[in-house]
Parts: structure tokens; C-alpha cells; sequence
């Protein structure tokens, strides 16, 4: 009997983890479109010039998120408080490594952008991208305080 509900339990889990899956890139794929929607329409950003910057916008959205993953990693993985003098400074020089190559994606993404639409509507796609994170936060379910 335990036999059926474990072998029951293992395909559930196999069955249900691709699910699991394909809701979670449908939620990313549906977040890159509102945010697109939402800077597009607040730097007033045109068609043509939308298909030519959104895909170097979010190939740097792609890259920031991998180093700040990496970094995150890399400070999750050491208990800092514990680390010796040596190891300390191997982890600071990776983590300044990351800081520099986001810097110089930045720089590239910038100096791209710049050539596909002005200058002011750029500086509106940095506001727009502040104003997105404050409305979805505002959106996002609240946490109940257990007590």
C-alpha cells in the first residue's frame, strides 16, 4: 500500500512540476509585455522606435538579473562574519567583478539606446521603470502578520 501512494505521489510531482513551470514563464512572459505597455506609454515611445529598443532593453533586464543572482550567491553561499582575511577579499574582488561588468552593460545599453531614441525619452524610461516598480509593488497580495 505505501508502495502505490509513493509511486502515486512520484507522479504527481513529476506530472505537476512542467505545470508549474510553463505558469511561471507565463507570468514572466505577461510581466515583460506590462512592462513594455507601461514604459512605451509613459516615455512615448512609437512602434518603430519600441522594436528596435525593447529587445536591448530587456537583453540588459536579462544580464542585471544574472549578476545580481550571481552576487546574491555569492554572499548567500559564505558566512561573511566567518571568513578570514583572505577569503574575505577573494569574495569582495568577485563581487566588485560583477559590479563592474553590470557597469559596463549599463554603459552599452546606454550608449545603444541613445542612438534609437532621444535623449529625453530615455530619461522617461528611467522614471517609467521607477513608476512600474512602485505600481507593481502597490499591487502585489500584502503578507499577513502571523501572530
Amino acid at each position: 500500500m505505501r508502495k502505490i501512494i509513493l509511486i502515486t505521489l512520484l507522479l504527481l510531482t513529476q506530472w505537476s512540476y512542467p505545470q508549474q513551470k510553463k505558469d511561471k514563464d507565463t507570468r514572466f512572459q505577461h510581466f515583460k509585455i506590462e512592462q513594455q505597455k507601461y514604459i512605451a506609454k509613459e516615455a512615448a515611445i512609437t512602434e518603430q522606435e519600441g522594436e528596435l529598443f525593447f529587445p536591448i532593453y530587456f537583453e540588459l533586464m536579462k544580464s542585471s538579473h544574472t549578476i545580481h543572482r550571481q552576487m546574491r550567491n555569492y554572499l548567500r553561499k559564505q558566512k561573511i562574519e566567518q571568513l578570514n582575511e583572505a577569503d574575505a577579499k577573494k569574495l569582495f574582488e568577485k563581487v566588485v567583478r560583477l559590479r563592474e561588468l553590470m557597469k559596463e552593460k549599463e554603459d552599452n545599453y546606454y550608449r545603444q539606446a541613445k542612438k534609437i531614441i532621444p535623449i529625453k525619452k530615455l530619461l522617461l524610461v528611467i522614471k517609467a521603470e521607477e513608476g512600474f516598480r512602485r505600481d507593481m509593488l502597490k499591487k502585489r497580495p500584502k503578507k499577513r502578520n502571523k501572530e
